[in-house]
């Protein structure tokens, strides 16, 4: 028998702030079944987007904007707080502002175009007026500039661990830093069963295999169309050597090399481990990495069947990602 998803609280929250046009994705993740669109990942940009977006950036941020760092994962857990708070030791970063722990805009696409939407309803004549995702790019070049008006110093650095509307990110932040951190599937899955559970945040190995795929492909894409445009990094070579990883990274986001404090990295804490089993409030709170943390190469522990379940789904995401 089907557990309850509506006793789960995060659930019901979530549910409280749907749209109607969303009720089918709530209905396929409950039912178990992927839930989205290879588009979701790669949205088409009208004409009149790809003029107003990046206008309407430059025109709110203005010229003394400073270049923020958005840290972008493939699905959660594929190592956005690792990075985020690595590079977070670096004096001239200011991540988080407000406490924002994440920072969505990206995959909200559909809610700007909804909120359009909305405006048309009461007055149709807007229609000529304002391009399709313009709402979305006043929201966040205005939260941005509001940030930096009450932020003086530093770069911002900003984390969301999903990829959903990639393809906006230079037109609605054209002058801003993308980095996006891929992993394993199978090591998202293993981590993902360990750490959500119930309600419509606990997905099954099809659910997670499928986003894991159309994640990867776009990020793949996206690199070999813009590689100046995007810095990919693999959550195990960060594993196995977060300095090298981060000696890479520092010069593509105009980082100093010589400003970063090397000494603390292998001091950082664990955030969200699956493998901490203290309550959801508990889970995300730094612990000390111990001696024996392992994160890599946990799916091989997976009965054959399951290997090979994940491998017909996403076989070939896993061969161009270079984990096959």
């Amino acid at each position: 028998m089907l557990a309850n998803p509506l006793s789960d609280p995060r659930t019901r929250l979530a549910l409280s702030h749907m749209r109607l046009a969303q009720t089918g994705e709530i209905f396929r993740r409950i039912m178990g079944r992927p839930v989205w669109k290879d588009e979701d990942y790669r949205p088409s940009l009208s004409e009149d987007d790809r003029r107003e977006l990046p206008r309407i950036a430059e025109e709110i941020r203005g010229d003394a904007a400073r270049a923020a760092v958005f840290v972008h994962g493939v699905l959660p857990r594929s190592g956005t707080n690792f990075v985020a708070n690595a590079l977070s030791l670096h004096p001239d970063i200011c991540a988080f502002p407000d406490d924002i722990w994440e920072f969505p805009l990206l995959h909200l696409a559909p809610g700007g175009r909804a909120l359009r939407n909305e405006i048309l309803s009461l007055f149709p004549a807007n229609d000529t007026r304002l391009s399709p995702l313009a709402p979305l790019a006043y929201v966040a070049s205005g939260w941005l500039h509001s940030l930096e008006l009450r932020y003086p110093r530093g770069r911002f650095l900003f984390k969301s661990p999903h990829v959903r509307g990639l393809s906006l990110f230079s037109s609605l932040f054209p002058h801003d830093h993308l980095i996006v951190c891929i992993r394993d599937g199978r090591d998202i899955a293993a981590s993902s069963e360990g750490t959500f559970k119930g309600g419509i945040f606990g997905k099954n190995l099809t659910q997670i295999a499928h986003e894991w795929r159309q994640a990867t492909d776009a990020v793949l894409d996206l690199e070999n169309a813009r590689p100046d445009g995007i810095t990919v990094v693999r959550f195990e070579d960060l594993v196995r050597s977060a300095a090298n990883e981060i000696r890479r990274i520092l010069p593509r986001i105009d980082l100093d090399i010589e400003r970063f404090p090397f000494d603390e990295l292998e001091h950082l804490p664990v955030f969200g481990s699956s493998t901490n089993d203290r309550s959801d409030d508990e889970r995300w709170q730094p612990v000390e990495r111990s001696g024996d943390f392992s994160p890599i190469g946990r799916w091989k522990n997976w009965p054959e069947r399951r290997k090979r379940r994940f491998h017909d789904l996403a076989g070939t995401a896993l061969e161009r990602a270079g984990y096959a």
